[in-house]
């Protein structure tokens, strides 16, 4: 589901909030304010690292993306890597939660360059990564469900 922004005056910071709802029922939020929408390509790189590492981690086979960048304006596939990683996150090591089995600094710093490129990837500017039902949902302030 793609969704359009508001076009943006030059030079506008783009104000977002990004919340996680754990399987537990915590829930965690990050105020980000991204300088423009030039991050996205990096976002998107670092996204596909993470997951691609994790899938190597558990022995599953990655799905060959093709040897270019991956494509931050796909929704979809931007989605399916950010649920994937969170709900990792969140049922091996609680990352959302307040307990961790993370160290507090490997924690936050995972946190903040992690909700950073979500936020930079997804479309919208309230949104929310709910792990709490089933296999995950991301939704914004335009999501119907």
């Amino acid at each position: 589901m793609t969704t359009q922004q508001p076009p943006q005056s030059p030079g506008a910071p783009i104000e977002k909030r990004i919340t996680v709802l754990s399987r537990s029922g915590e829930r965690l939020s990050l105020d980000v304010s991204l300088a423009d929408e030039y991050g996205k390509q990096s976002a998107a790189e670092y996204l596909e690292h993470v997951y691609e590492r994790i899938k190597r981690k558990l022995d599953e086979p990655a799905p060959f993306g093709g040897f270019g960048a991956p494509n931050p304006h796909d929704q979809e596939r931007m989605r399916e890597m950010i649920l994937f990683i969170a709900a990792f996150h969140d049922s091996v090591f609680g990352t959302f939660n307040r307990q961790s089995a993370l160290p507090d600094q490997e924690r936050s710093e995972f946190l903040e360059i992690f909700l950073l490129a979500c936020a930079t990837v997804l479309e919208g500017r309230d949104l929310q990564i709910d792990l709490s039902h089933g296999r995950g949902r991301i939704r914004n302030e335009l999501s119907l469900d």
